[in-house]
């Protein structure tokens, strides 16, 4: 019998299939409590997202079955969109008329729409697509402040926000049962972050999340157009420049697919940095061992940092209209 591993786990969860989940948990005998709480949500009649005010309680009702159907079945995500316009339609009147006219457009109208409908109620919330699939954030209370990162480019003053009172963050975080999902975001003038998923003393916090969301921030100021691929690669060689520890490394080295695929974008990433990486380090396109990894642990944040530079290179005179990698 297998023991469980964690990290697969959470790689499980965002690939997004609730059939994958289930399948991996059930190599293990001490996880029948966890299966039957899936089993009970996904396949029975309960419900996981709750507030105190019954009218955001229903939106969140409709809100999770379309989770559970997606997550079920595995749409495409203009499938997935296109979905959910039409199971939150109720709530918003006017998505009905624009859906009939573009289907693109009713969707898009989604990310100010829902937000605006919890800003009512008292709540904050951001909602998009988040990798391949519809994502809702949804959390009670805020607060602002000004944070210096330190990134291979240089200092960046930014706004960081602190979030509080966790309803929901996302579909990974829905599909995982709590135990992985976004943690912040990039915004147009810093970054967020979940308060209680965060000690702000943390690597984790400072290299994984502060200077991660820093040079999204950084790169979005400087190249508007660049692509979630190159946005993800940049700042996930920055979180290697930074670790003092292989945990990260390890967990991209796991999550990397077998093919290149660009429509899962963190994904995607690290696949190109393992290979980079294993190329500069082993001169072989791929190195799988952790003992080798081990082994040369002290090269690799400074690959990545050359990895990072040769990427800076290829930004020069860039038009913006492809991928850099």
């Amino acid at each position: 019998m297998n023991s469980f591993d964690k990290m697969k786990y959470t790689s499980i969860c965002h690939q997004g299939d609730y059939n994958k989940v289930v399948s991996y948990l059930t190599e293990f005998d001490d996880s029948h409590e966890l299966l039957d709480k899936y089993k009970n949500i996904f396949e029975g009649d309960e419900y996981s997202l709750k507030t105190e005010d019954e009218r955001i309680n229903l939106f969140l009702r409709s809100y999770e079955d379309f989770l559970k159907w997606m997550l079920k079945t595995n749409p495409t995500t203009v499938e997935a969109e296109n979905a959910i316009v039409q199971k939150l339609k109720p709530f918003f009147p006017s998505l009905g008329f624009v859906s009939k006219v573009s289907k693109k457009l009713a969707y898009a109208l989604m990310y100010i729409y829902v937000p605006m409908f919890f800003k009512k109620h008292g709540y904050h919330a951001q909602f998009d697509t988040f990798d391949i699939y519809p994502s809702l954030r949804l959390w009670r209370n805020e607060v602002t402040r000004n944070e210096i990162v330190e990134l291979p480019d240089g200092k960046v003053n930014m706004e960081v926000i602190e979030m509080d009172g966790i309803i929901t963050r996302g579909w990974a975080d829905y599909l995982s049962m709590g135990k992985t999902g976004t943690g912040g975001w990039v915004t147009k003038k810093g970054c967020t972050y979940f308060k209680e998923k965060y000690d702000t003393e943390s690597d984790v916090f400072k290299v994984s999340l502060l200077k991660h969301e820093g040079q999204h921030f950084l790169d979005k100021k400087n190249h508007r157009k660049m692509k979630s691929t190159d946005l993800e690669f940049r700042a996930k060689l920055v979180e290697l420049i930074y670790h003092n520890e292989m945990n990260t490394f390890f967990y991209f080295l796991q999550n990397a697919p077998a093919t290149d695929d660009r429509s899962h974008p963190h994904f995607y990433a690290e696949r190109k940095i393992i290979q980079g990486l294993s190329m500069k380090i082993f001169g072989t396109d791929w190195e799988t061992s952790h003992e080798a990894w081990e082994a040369k642990r002290n090269e690799i944040p400074i690959a990545a940092h050359e990895l990072l530079d040769e990427h800076s290179k290829k930004l020069v005179g860039w038009n913006g209209k492809s991928f850099v990698i």
